[in-house]
């Protein structure tokens, strides 16, 4: 019997009876104990001299095991590192190439970087600004979204008398019962429009410059914008009005004045715009310029911004000293349910 025999015979077995051991011997008369270790052979021969029934063969057994148990391991290892390597590997490769043709380039605005001459040279005062934004902010926070179906609406208060000059050639001005109110969205916590209800696809016609290796470039121009080679692109209306309604809540009134300047350019009605540009204005301190945005404002078929077109208007008349315009329109809201009606009333 050879070491591979006696571990056939162990497999599987805690002890073995002499008979059994005895049984195997006599299947195999050329017991051969020189490929055992010191501790094996010892065993063998301890237990022919013990006269014992049985031998508890765990150790035996343990210690024949133990290289094929460890070769096991090896082998399963080895299979894991292959099926890595030729199943996932590929795969993991595509998926990092996929995630770099993904990566799309960063694009920055004209308007990013130059301000419309009109508005470079006003004056910003980021403290007293900060303050009128959130008072903003807080007064359209308390007004419901308005359904997306766009229907006539009764005016949240009477106006006694506007104090405006139609538009153009039209005969008379508009008649704010005749005006409707559309759906509303929020941006950076801004009231606004949502022109995608009631304008087919509509885009902006913005410059660009790809970022990519440009940065050179741009030290060497000394930024100046005519050397800079911008390219014209059409993007989504929402995600322009997104950005420039960005540039307000962060201040940059004059950025984002140069961004409505470029909406009004297309939309020469569109009523964000034109009460965004007049409360930028106002808080710039060009009253004279937020007036007429007011008053086109409130010339305009939408009247979502109505209450606030009508208090910073009032607030512009007051500030270029036309008392009698300001008082009509104070005189107004303090008897409607206006959210400026009582500080309307202070003014009178």
């Amino acid at each position: 019997m050879n070491k591979n025999e006696l571990y056939n015979l162990l497999s599987g077995k805690k002890s073995l009876s002499k008979e059994e051991i005895n049984s195997s011997m006599k299947d195999n008369s050329n017991f051969d104990t020189s490929n055992l270790d010191n501790f094996e052979r010892e065993a063998i021969e301890g237990w022919k001299s013990s006269g014992a029934n049985q031998v508890d063969t765990s150790r035996v057994s343990d210690k024949l095991g133990f290289n094929a148990s460890r070769l096991n391991l090896i082998l399963a290892t080895l299979i894991s590192v292959i099926l890595i390597t030729v199943l996932i590997w590929p795969n993991l490769n595509k998926e990092i190439e996929k995630a770099k043709n993904e990566i799309k380039p960063t694009y920055i605005e004209k308007t990013d970087l130059f301000i419309s001459e009109k508005f470079d040279t006003l004056f910003e005062q980021p403290k007293t600004i900060a303050i009128e934004i959130n008072s903003l902010k807080s007064t359209q926070g308390t007004k419901p979204v308005v359904n997306k179906t766009v229907e006539e609406t009764t005016p949240v208060y009477q106006i006694d008398e506007l104090p405006i000059k139609p538009l153009g050639n039209k005969k008379e001005p508009i008649k704010l019962d005749t005006r409707k109110k559309v759906k509303e969205i929020y941006f950076h916590t801004f009231k606004l429009v949502d022109y995608r209800t009631i304008r087919s696809k509509p885009t902006i016609s913005t410059k660009q410059l790809d970022l990519t290796g440009t940065a050179a470039n741009l030290e060497n121009q000394n930024n100046n914008e005519n050397e800079i080679e911008w390219t014209t692109v059409e993007i989504p209306y929402i995600d322009y009005i997104n950005k420039t309604m960005y540039y307000m809540d962060k201040g940059s009134l004059k950025n984002a004045l140069s961004r409505f300047e470029i909406i009004l350019e297309k939309y020469p009605d569109d009523i964000n715009a034109l009460f965004y540009s007049g409360f930028a204005l106002y808080n710039l301190e060009e009253y004279k310029n937020a007036q007429k945005s007011f008053e086109l404002a409130l010339q305009n078929p939408l009247s979502n911004f109505d209450e606030e077109t009508m208090w910073y208007l009032a607030l512009c008349y007051e500030k270029g000293g036309d008392t009698n315009k300001s008082q009509i329109l104070f005189q107004s809201i303090a008897k409607s349910n206006s959210y400026y009606s009582a500080e309307a009333s202070k003014k009178l």
